[in-house]
């Protein structure tokens, strides 16, 4: 009598993979400081900042991501220090010359 339970592809897929898609939280922040090897620090809308890298797709269709631009973060799983940018979003800011207190008050009009 065989009492071994097998597991389907969809259940090895994610012990093997880690984090499950559906584990995946968002946020919006804005760019403050590029890194090198496409690493940007961003600030989160609750104030936090971390490290983020940028997604497959956008760096295939050659998305230019400045300081002082709106993305979208994806964390997976526990670690909410590195995130992936996955989406550019729509300008607030027109000038080139960005400083901290302009782009505290892009949030200020997001918000709204």
């Amino acid at each position: 009598m065989n009492c071994k339970k097998t597991m389907s592809d969809e259940e090895m897929y994610t012990v093997v993979g880690g984090a499950n898609q559906n584990d995946a939280v968002e946020f919006d922040g804005i760019i403050i400081e590029t890194l090198p090897n496409n690493v940007f620090k961003v600030e989160l809308e609750d104030g936090r900042i971390v490290e983020a890298v940028i997604s497959d797709k956008l760096r295939m269709n050659f998305i230019r991501i400045l300081t002082g631009d709106r993305v979208t973060v994806q964390f997976q799983g526990s670690d909410s220090a590195r995130g992936e940018i996955i989406n550019r979003l729509k300008k607030y800011l027109k000038s080139k010359n960005r400083n901290a207190a302009e782009i505290k008050s892009c949030f200020a009009m997001s918000a709204l």
